[in-house]
Order: structure tokens, then C-alpha cells, then sequence
């Protein structure tokens, strides 16, 4: 095994559990906030919204991937 591919998997478990931490986090404090996108609620965006949280919801995108590779389906469509 070369040195890319033997660094490759602790880069990808230490990228996988920061992002889980942080997932968590933002669902605890939305959950206390009580916070909702109006955006998303009402279904008003369109093509041309720019969305002020699109990195949060990228965050978001990933990490649902992130479960259905280990095929948590269920889990990854509630993100």
C-alpha cells in the first residue's frame, strides 16, 4: 500500500466524524432555537434564491451521503 492511499483513510474517518460532530451541533441549536428557513418552509425558492444558509445545507448534502454509503437510507433522507 502505497503512502496516498494508507493516508487516505484516516483523512476520510477524521473527515466523517468532524462532520458528524458537526451536524450534530447545528441540529441541537436549530432544535433549541426553534429555527426555520422561511425559504425552505414555504417552498418559495426558486432557481434564482440564493440561499443565505447554502453552505450549512451543503454541509448537510454531504453528510446524508455520508449515511447512505453506509446505507442508512432512512437516516440520510430525514437530512
Amino acid at each position: 500500500m502505497n503512502d496516498e492511499t494508507a493516508e487516505a483513510g484516516p483523512y476520510y474517518s477524521a473527515h466523517a466524524h468532524a462532520l458528524q460532530s458537526f451536524v450534530e451541533k447545528v441540529t441541537v441549536f436549530k432544535a433549541a432555537t426553534n429555527y426555520k428557513d422561511d425559504v425552505l418552509t414555504t417552498n418559495a425558492a426558486s432557481d434564482s434564491d440564493t440561499f443565505k444558509l447554502g453552505v450549512l445545507y451543503d454541509r448537510y448534502f454531504e453528510y446524508a451521503e455520508l449515511l447512505s454509503t453506509q446505507w442508512l437510507v432512512k437516516e440520510a433522507v430525514s437530512f
